[in-house]
């Protein structure tokens, strides 16, 4: 009976990173080597730009959005409703794939995966927790971010992504400080082949109760992974500065690309819609993706009732928030 009810479950799968690491990359990438999958997509963000949900190539694949902020703030009936909203979208979904927000915790939604219910309550079950960490800004944003070392904490695997970026030299620091913090954690780089049959697994990872054992440990102690046990107590990871801005009326794009410049490195992480003056402003918004250095932009065409304005949010830390938006505010026709 027992072996049933696990056959009846949809294993959640759960990808977590820091701020732009790349983790729409790698849910897209899924999507695009597994067609034999149905998968069920959650996306999580900050603000109200929904971008991560633009940006995820789900065509045909049911979504749903979290727009709270981060997993940490969703309560366990939203997150629990999101997974069977999927399966009334679609039954046919024997998958789900969510992608938390970069500064959020998994905890909350790993307990309720790992809640002992009963399969026809609840037909879902954990199916593993991957951390992507960008190789370009990792060395940098572990000393200056809790949550980096948090989420690689929950991770059952680490995915390295965008070290096409950087020099060997470089990669081989991440992997050496990864190997000295999370020895027992497998390590894979994006930019190779990944052996998906591997990773999803239809085997459970091992994980311990909801209790917090870790009285008796330092700080530094609690954010390394232990063999056989997951914490699952409530961190928010809410150190980042959130601002954001919106106009009705176009942006210059040297203007815009200016601000961003000017506002590095305080800002750690900028995305949203933006309203361009230009020649296919009628026609065409932009998807802005900015982390660390990288500056992108994506075209994608405006939906019939879609109002043309620009919905951008920014996540750093102690950056001027009136002069931040004094500078966009200059950026406008």
């Amino acid at each position: 009976m027992e072996a049933l009810l696990k056959a009846a479950r949809i294993p959640v799968t759960i990808l977590t990173g820091f701020l732009g690491s790349g983790k729409s990359t790698l849910v897209n990438r899924v999507l695009r080597e597994l067609p034999s999958y149905r998968f069920g997509l959650v996306v999580n963000e900050f603000g109200d730009a929904a971008l991560e949900s633009q940006l995820i190539e789900t065509r045909s694949q049911p979504l749903i959005e979290l727009p709270a902020g981060c997993l940490c703030c969703v309560s366990d009936g939203d997150l629990e409703g999101a997974l069977k909203k999927l399966l009334q979208k679609d039954s046919r979904v024997n998958h789900i794939l969510v992608e938390a927000s970069g500064l959020s915790s998994p905890g909350p939604l790993i307990a309720l995966l790992t809640a002992d219910r009963p399969a026809h309550e609840f037909p879902f079950v954990l199916g593993g927790v991957f951390c992507v960490v960008d190789v370009s800004t990792f060395l940098e944003w572990e000393v200056q971010w809790s949550a980096v070392k948090k989420q690689l904490a929950f991770a059952d695997a680490i995915f390295l992504a965008k070290a096409d970026l950087c020099g060997a030299e470089t990669e081989t620091a991440v992997r050496d400080r990864l190997a000295k913090r999370y020895p027992r954690l497998p390590v894979y780089n994006t930019n190779g082949s990944l052996l998906w049959n591997l990773l999803f697994t239809a085997e459970q990872p091992s994980h311990a109760t909801s209790q917090d054992p870790r009285s008796s440990e330092t700080e530094d102690e609690r954010s390394l992974p232990s063999a056989g046990r997951r914490f699952f107590k409530t961190d928010t990871l809410h150190g980042a500065q959130v601002f954001e801005y919106s106009s009705d009326k176009a942006l210059f794009p040297a203007a815009l690309r200016n601000v961003l410049t000017s506002f590095y490195p305080a800002i750690v992480r900028a995305k949203g819609i933006v309203y361009l003056k230009d020649a296919s402003a009628k026609h065409f918004k932009y998807l802005l993706q900015y982390t660390g250095a990288q500056k992108q932009l994506y075209s994608r065409r405006w939906s019939k009732q879609e109002q043309r304005r620009t919905n951008l949010v920014f996540l750093g830390s102690k950056f001027d928030a009136v002069a931040l938006q004094e500078s966009l505010d200059c950026c406008r026709v």
